[in-house]
């Protein structure tokens, strides 16, 4: 579906009566229609009339300075609407308009106008000159005759009865302007009887209006992208196979403008007797998952998975090392109430980034390892070696499948317990500042504005966060797009955010414009006293859902003498320190415990004691060397 092209200019009733809610709502609602339009390839400008008109802002790329002639529109005088449609014409007819693209006048309008007829006429030379016109009319006082005279046909008048009701009619003629396949979508549920649906068990954006047994979706367009809601509901407890759903139908207005209507098969529930056999495998999206689908968020937060130098089994992440074999371990847990055989756990890696696209953005997998058999009840820990492609951070996916108990949902990792994702890396403060790229991505298959938000816990009093863009590029787009921010600010000359932070830390990266499936660099810098243990969070959200993001929380606190980081002083432990000793290890001064600057053969016979004594590092001292 070829996508179109469009100059759109917006006409804004300024009159006396869109004093108050009227006008702000008006302002929201149009800049929304603004952040919806392609302005790599449309173009967008805004007309208003009160006793006049007045061209407010031409015909631009620069999302910015037209958001800001929009905020600054103030209430007063009477309804000139012929002046607005003319001096928005005019505009679409001036050396500014693109000829590839097509020319759109959306007018909104609270009152009957101070001509009819000059409002129509106006109207009648625009629709002549080849501009579409829509019409919206806001409230009870409007006349929906004349609105839909002005307008170019009655199916581009859009009747608003409160003005909460204009954001959602921006975008719906947004996505009817852009070609996009679907526009003014409501979904109908209804729920079998035998269902009993679990309040605000709701996911996905917007969130259904219930009435008894039916939920309904209203969504103003769908573009070239997937959008997943998800509710849960409880099956009766007799044995038997139910369906979820009595029907669902879709409606909506096609590319064309046509009138559309879908349905969608439901799925069924299966209540299986008490004796049933259940395979159910499965590994945690973040500490508090039991397996249920949809998991909360965050679901990259998965402690399942966690690397290592060696392959020592301690279940503490540490961050991959460049130029060595790493380990990649993978926790697999049985929750069903059968045995489940010839598992296979696919281990995949990416460099760290806020937003991953399945699968192009996690091959080629790292590795694959076979777990024979797993009973009820019990868990498994499988690892793959892994020698890191380069320096930085990494993101893990996990996938585990069995014919028992196979993958239903790829790539969709809340949505599937056999899929797990980890973007948790280790801050040493200690040791440095932390300098992080993070891959900034829009997984979308069509331009949106992305949402980067980064806070903390535990922050330090004098620490700072640095937020650099390394493609000028994408900075300058942002700042034309507004270079909406909060909690930061510009380091002037250069293209970083600031955050220093007096009390918490918490900064917001807003509309920042991405095409389909572009990434670009942002190198996250964090800055703390020596001492300090903050965790940060940085976070991709579009449209208000998060997409993705990665956790930076400190390392576990070292205990000398314990080098594989379990907390105890083990045989394994005393075999590091001496292959330190003798050279074939790289030095961890965490294993000189006699703290004369080396690691020897006396430190690996000190935690050999300590580890025949029971394994508490730090117990009685060793003899004197006769």
């Amino acid at each position: 579906m070829a996508r179109k092209n469009a100059d759109a200019m917006l006409i804004i009733d300024r009159s006396g009566s869109m004093q108050g809610q009227k006008l702000a709502d008006a302002k929201a609602a149009a800049k929304t229609f603004v952040d919806k339009m392609d302005l790599t390839r449309d173009q967008v400008g805004v007309a208003s009339f009160g006793d006049d008109a007045k061209l407010d802002h031409q015909l631009s790329r620069t999302a910015g300075t037209v958001r800001t002639v929009i905020d600054a529109l103030t209430a007063g005088g009477g309804t000139n609407m012929s002046a607005g449609i003319n001096t928005a014409s005019q505009e679409l007819t001036s050396v500014r308009r693109d000829p590839n693209n097509a020319a759109v006048l959306i007018l909104l309008s609270d009152g009957l106008p101070d001509s009819g007829s000059a409002a129509t006429d106006a109207a009648r030379t625009a629709k002549q000159a080849g501009i579409r016109v829509f019409a919206i009319g806001l409230g009870a006082d409007v006349d929906p005759a004349l609105m839909k005279d002005v307008a170019s046909s009655h199916s581009d008048y859009y009747p608003a009865p409160q003005s909460s009701d204009l954001a959602a009619i921006y975008q719906q003629i947004a996505g009817a302007i852009r070609g996009q396949p679907g526009t003014n979508i409501t979904i109908t549920d209804v729920l079998d009887p035998n269902m009993t649906l679990v309040p605000n068990s709701f996911t996905g954006s917007p969130a259904p209006t219930v009435s008894g047994n039916t939920l309904t979706w209203h969504v103003p367009s769908l573009g070239f992208e997937t959008k997943t809601w998800s509710f849960r509901v409880k099956a009766p407890q007799t044995p038997g196979t139910y369906p979820v759903n009595s029907s669902t139908e879709i409606t909506y207005t096609d590319s064309n403008g046509n009138p559309a209507t879908t349905s969608c098969p439901g799925p069924q529930i299966t209540v299986v007797p008490g004796a049933e056999k259940i395979a159910e495998i499965y590994c945690r999206d973040n500490p508090a998952d039991d397996g249920s689908v949809p998991s909360s968020e965050p679901w990259w937060e998965s402690p399942a998975i966690w690397a290592r130098h060696q392959p020592d089994g301690v279940e503490q992440h540490q961050n991959p090392k460049f130029g060595q074999t790493n380990y990649v371990y993978v926790r697999v847990r049985n929750i069903g109430n059968v045995t489940v055989n010839n598992i296979t756990v696919h281990v995949h890696g990416a460099k760290a980034a806020s937003a991953f696209r399945w699968p192009q953005d996690w091959v080629p997998e790292i590795g694959s390892v076979g777990i024979p058999s797993l009973p009820s009840g019990q868990a498994a820990n499988v690892y793959v070696p892994w020698q890191p492609p380069g320096t930085g951070h990494y993101c893990f996916l996990t996938r585990i499948e069995a014919v028992q108990d196979p993958i239903t949902h790829d790539g969709w990792v809340k949505f599937d317990n056999n899929i797990c994702q980890r973007n948790v890396h280790v801050m040493d403060l200690g040791r440095g500042p932390l300098d992080s790229p993070i891959i900034l991505v829009n997984p979308q298959r069509q331009p949106t504005y992305v949402n980067l938000v980064i806070d903390s816990t535990g922050f330090p009093a004098g620490g700072a966060a640095t937020l650099e863009f390394a493609d000028p590029d994408l900075f300058q787009r942002w700042q034309d797009a507004g270079g909406d921010l909060e909690g930061g600010e510009i380091i002037p000359g250069t293209t970083s955010v600031s955050i220093r932070p007096s009390s918490e830390l918490l900064a917001t990266i807003a509309r920042i414009p991405m095409s389909a499936g572009e990434q670009s660099e942002i190198t996250l810098r964090v800055e703390g006293p020596l001492g300090s243990r903050p965790i940060v969070r940085v976070t991709e959200m579009i449209e208000g859902e998060e997409v993705g993001g990665n956790i930076y929380q400190p390392p576990v606190a070292a205990i000398l003498g314990d080098g594989n980081g379990d907390g105890l002083c083990s045989e394994v432990d005393a075999l590091m320190a001496l292959q330190m000793a003798v050279g074939t290890l790289a030095e961890d001064l965490n294993l000189d415990v006699d703290q004369d600057g080396k690691v020897t053969e006396l430190d690996a016979l000190q935690i050999l004691r300590w580890a025949v004594a029971g394994g508490q590092c730090g117990g009685a001292p060793a003899p004197p060397t006769p």
